[in-house]
């Protein structure tokens, strides 16, 4: 009989000291990275769609393209157009290459920086310089073509690339058939 009362009495001891205060700790993992090199890596991209308006001579972006980019060290992204719409199911007839002005801050679709995970809302600036973001001579010389640079030091963004392209030349008539004007995006560290 004594051992079963000492068993009892250990149990009830027990259920006791539950009611006590908690007390905690914290403990943690540490770690070192210390070799990775800075690297930019595009994680996404989407074509765009665009509709004509031949009253306007004018390309307007419908759905815009996407670009998923990450980074880490530090980068600043630049997106760039070609100057020309070109035609992509190009026949034997008419003309193919068209001289375009691309605007990506125009229209009801503009360019957008979105935010992803790690990316600061002053991180999500597009560069509005009139100049960076509208090709001003179509196809001619050097700096025929737009660019759209966005602010450096984010971790993700996504981008969608929106806006408006102008055929350059009031002569000009387009022809039937499908059209795609190229971008592309540099990531420089």
């Amino acid at each position: 009989m004594k051992n079963t009362i000492a068993t009892i009495a250990l149990i009830a001891a027990t259920s006791t000291s539950a009611f006590a205060a908690d007390v905690s700790s914290s403990v943690q993992w540490t770690g070192t990275v210390a070799d990775l090199e800075n690297v930019c890596e595009f994680i996404a991209s989407e074509d765009g769609t665009m509709t004509y308006d031949d009253s306007t001579r004018t390309f307007v972006v419908d759905v815009p393209a996407v670009i998923k980019v990450a980074q880490r060290g530090g980068a600043t992204l630049s997106i760039e157009s070609d100057a020309y719409i070109t035609r992509v199911d190009a026949s034997e007839t008419g003309h193919n290459d068209y001289d375009v002005q691309v605007n990506y801050l125009a229209g009801s679709n503009p360019s957008k920086v979105l935010k992803s995970q790690g990316a600061s809302n002053e991180k999500l600036d597009i560069t509005a310089d009139s100049s960076m973001v509208t090709a001003s001579k179509g196809g001619w010389g050097a700096d025929g073509f737009a660019t759209l640079d966005v602010a450096s030091g984010w971790k993700g963004l996504d981008i969608e690339l929106g806006g408006k392209a102008k055929l350059m030349f009031v002569d000009h008539l387009i022809e039937n058939g499908d059209y795609a004007i190229q971008h592309t995006a540099t990531c420089m560290q």
